[in-house]
């Protein structure tokens, strides 16, 4: 029989493979591998508590899976290294939001963007008072307050653009997207063009 590779297990990961970066970089390309080095990081605790909670989490999350991952996200939560530190504490409770955003639960979704909001204003946080305003202005537009939840979105799109948030352009992307569906939906073409033209703006700006 011709000489295969042996089957790859956790065990025979090159060492270079054993990062956080590798998990994701794998995710989408190869989710078993992904999942076989989360497992030694676990195995191997390589990464603190409450990181391998946010990895793992990030994992099921980018793949579709949000129960899955919000098991994680919640242990990372309720981790002190989280909890007790404002800017981890702000992007977690961004994680959840994300997924009863996906998962259509508006309560904890609700629960988690005012547990943000009254975070970031404490903080002076623009970008995550951004990220919750945001998702306050899209609950309330579904409710069918829509010119209020335009005006609240519109406000946060205002907030992100003044930011030099890491992920600004990633936000402000996601936002025009969302806005786009909106105004297509309610046939606004005028605002629709409008906000076509400044998604394409982010788009140019982030391959510079």
């Amino acid at each position: 029989s011709p000489n295969l590779p042996p089957p790859v297990d956790s065990n025979h990961l090159e060492d270079s493979l054993l990062a956080e970066d590798a998990v994701y970089e794998d995710t989408f390309t190869d989710f078993d591998k992904a999942r076989r080095i989360m497992g030694r990081l676990r195995a191997d605790r390589l990464l603190p508590s409450f990181e391998l909670d946010k990895v793992e989490g990030d994992l099921y999350f980018n793949t579709g899976h949000y129960y899955q991952a919000l098991v994680y996200y919640r242990n990372a939560l309720a981790n002190d290294s989280v909890r007790l530190v404002p800017d981890r504490y702000m992007e977690q409770l961004h994680r959840m939001i994300s997924c009863y955003d996906f998962l259509h639960n508006d309560e904890q979704k609700a629960h988690y963007v005012r547990l943000l909001l009254k975070e970031a204003e404490a903080e002076g946080n623009q970008a995550m008072r951004s990220v919750a305003l945001f998702n306050m202005g899209k609950m309330i537009y579904y409710q069918g307050q829509k010119e209020e939840g335009y005006d609240m979105m519109l406000q946060a799109i205002d907030l992100m653009e003044q930011t030099d948030y890491k992920y600004k352009y990633d936000n402000l992307r996601y936002n025009y997207n969302t806005l786009l569906v909106f105004y297509n939906m309610d046939r606004r073409p005028q605002e629709a063009l409008e906000i076509s033209n400044k998604l394409e703006r982010i788009l140019t700006a982030q391959e510079e």
